[in-house]
């Protein structure tokens, strides 16, 4: 047990203490010596200042932020980063702040109050199809420049660490306290992946509204996942590109390259063949208008009905 400080309060901290912790925990102190420092360094104070002043509106230069968080499942990934976020924006952040696609990332930008978080919550795609997402460093690109625009920070829940050379920090989720809802999260350096400190962070409790509702959404999007109402599950590339042509903002996304990476986030599941196709459409549709496809359509009518 240890007496630790955590927005101005002291708590007695008691980690879960069970046979399958003690022997996570060895494995990890004979493999990674710098794991030890989290126990002994507490930065959560130091911490959340950093991310106060980035998420500052009063700021004048405004800037996102990026977070990478991982953990192994079950660990408390999401209620962690649900109560960090609201935590820090109280007034603004709720559970519609809270996607599973990607692709829900770029409409949320233009929906939700600035200077607050997007969280990407990843595990439940992992537990139910096996995989993570296959975001590409254009698509984080895309991503990032998206939400900058519209004041927001991000923050990525993933199943496993994996590469983003766009975020500030990198998250590990260690252990949680049941007792009193505290979740303790390793920081690590993205830059040597070291260990710098500790940070611990109070859980919201399950019946608040937040956590209610975040969970509702979850189970109605494994619901969907597990009847297979997966993006990218049409045949209609026409109607895929009028779709993404009506989210992309030409000024923001004026490289092809960029266009590809908001599609691609759009429809993961499809094959790159299937993305240049939709890229094609769209490309038409920005040379010749919003209703270049209906005019294709309606020839091919016309032409039946000619012969």
């Amino acid at each position: 047990m240890a007496l630790i400080k955590i927005f101005g309060k002291e708590i007695i901290y008691k980690p879960y203490m069970d046979k399958m912790y003690l022997h996570k925990m060895r494995m990890r102190l004979a493999n990674d010596r710098s794991f030890r420092i989290i126990f002994k360094r507490n930065i959560t104070d130091d911490f959340i200042s950093s991310l106060k002043e980035i998420v500052n509106p009063d700021h004048q230069f405004q800037n996102n932020i990026i977070l990478q968080v991982y953990g192994e499942t079950g660990s408390g990934k999401s209620s962690m980063v649900i109560s960090l976020c609201f935590l820090l924006t109280p007034d603004k952040f709720s559970e519609k702040n809270v996607c599973f696609y990607d692709s829900l990332i770029l409409e949320l930008a233009k929906t939700i109050p600035r200077d607050t978080f997007i969280v990407r919550d990843e595990g439940v795609g992992k537990a139910v199809l096996g995989m993570g997402s296959t975001r590409t460093s254009q698509q984080l690109t895309v991503l990032t420049e998206t939400t900058r625009k519209f004041g927001l920070s991000l923050v990525f829940v993933e199943p496993e660490f994996r590469e983003n050379e766009l975020a500030k920090y990198i998250l590990e989720v260690v252990d949680i306290c049941p007792e009193h809802r505290l979740t303790r999260v390793a920081v690590k350096d993205k830059y040597t992946q070291r260990y710098l400190g500790a940070i611990y962070v109070p859980i919201l409790p399950e019946n608040h509204p937040i956590m209610v509702k975040y969970n509702e959404n979850k189970d109605e999007f494994i619901k969907n996942m597990k009847k297979g109402n997966l993006k990218g599950a049409k045949e209609d590339y026409r109607d895929y590109a009028k779709r993404v042509y009506k989210k992309i903002d030409e000024e923001l996304y004026s490289k092809k390259k960029d266009r590809l990476a908001v599609i691609r986030m759009e429809y993961p599941n499809l094959s790159n063949n299937e993305i240049d196709t939709i890229a094609t459409f769209v490309e038409v549709m920005i040379k010749h208008g919003a209703f270049a496809l209906e005019e294709q359509e309606s020839e091919v009518v016309d032409e039946k009905k000619t012969e």
